[in-house]
């Protein structure tokens, strides 16, 4: 990285470019996540129809939860390794969301369990905990497995140059 002493021209390419890839990378998720949506809500209107709805609703739950497992990695993936493109950030979500299951889907429960808490009745949790405590836990829980595989990436970018 070069050293400037203007701050504020780095800051803004920087923010021009993370505000963009985010935001098409957050489109692309939307857009999956209402099709998942929309065809839970479509297998449970007809689950009296018969078993074969009975099946696809558990087989989009499973993959509501696999997309749900690699979201939740996604913010992360983006911070420590930048410059990847989207699908490149969707394989490491992937492995990283899969290599500690157990945990990921710890706090996808935790998750789900605040935000039904704050629409219930309880407001307060949606602002304090429900956005910022599954967060806060993923980093903590997965710190050092990003943090190993960051610096084995940038001990190859630093051989190469």
């Amino acid at each position: 990285m070069k050293l400037t002493k203007n701050v504020f021209k780095p800051f803004f390419k920087c923010l021009k470019t993370n505000y963009i890839k985010g935001l098409i990378d957050g489109i692309i998720i939307f857009a999956v996540g209402f099709i998942l949506l929309n065809s839970l809500m479509y297998f449970y209107h007809h689950l009296n129809n018969g078993n074969i709805f009975l099946f696809g609703m558990v087989l989009c739950i499973s993959f509501i939860l696999i997309f749900l497992m690699i979201v939740f990695h996604l913010p992360l993936v983006m911070v420590y390794f930048e410059g990847c493109k989207f699908y490149e950030d969707i394989k490491l979500a992937c492995i990283m969301a899969f290599s500690n299951i157990i945990k990921t889907i710890l706090i996808i429960l935790l998750s789900a369990i605040l935000i039904y808490l704050s629409f219930s009745g309880i407001q307060i949790l949606m602002v304090t905990l429900a956005s910022s405590l599954p967060i806060y836990l993923m980093i903590k829980f997965h710190f050092r497995q990003y943090f190993l595989v960051y610096i084995k990436t940038h001990k190859e970018e630093d051989i190469n140059q």
